[in-house]
């Protein structure tokens, strides 16, 4: 598959292909159109964003059940490692908000090419820890203390 405004910006811009854009980001579903470096960024944002909304409770649960669940799989340790992974997110997603308001082509590409090259590290980090939060509810817990918590 390929995308002739995509092209464009590639070649101008040595960004990563098409394929590997859409496969990571899903930039596929931008209308051609519609299709500029400020849509890509924003749209490599929604899953960053999706992501480290994901890791907030378990970092700092709530007073519910699902996050008190989740929250406590995992030992300090790996909470520690969590939240190195958080901070690197968080720096990615300021970094945006800064590129966002300085509005540059050049700051826009840049960063496409940095969060495209630091993702796929920062996604086998975040595929282990929803792997541990699928195994948190496939463990039996216990109805008392699920009973205790509902009062």
């Amino acid at each position: 598959m390929t995308n002739p405004t995509y092209e464009k910006l590639q070649k101008k811009h040595n960004l990563p292909s098409f394929e590997e854009m859409d496969m990571a980001f899903g930039i596929a579903i931008i209308e051609e159109k519609e299709l500029t470096l400020q849509s890509i960024r924003k749209r490599m944002m929604e899953k960053l964003e999706f992501f480290t909304d994901v890791l907030r409770p378990l970092l700092q649960p709530d007073a519910n059940f699902w996050e008190m669940t989740e929250s406590s799989s995992f030992n300090d340790d790996e909470k520690k490692q969590m939240f190195q992974l958080y901070m690197k997110m968080m720096f990615l997603a300021r970094t945006a908000l800064e590129v966002e308001l300085e509005d540059t082509e050049a700051n826009e590409a840049l960063f496409i090419k940095k969060f495209a090259t630091e993702w796929q590290p920062l996604k086998k980090e975040l595929l282990m820890i929803v792997k541990k939060l699928k195994s948190s509810w496939a463990n039996d817990i216990q109805y008392k203390s699920m009973q205790d918590y509902l009062g």
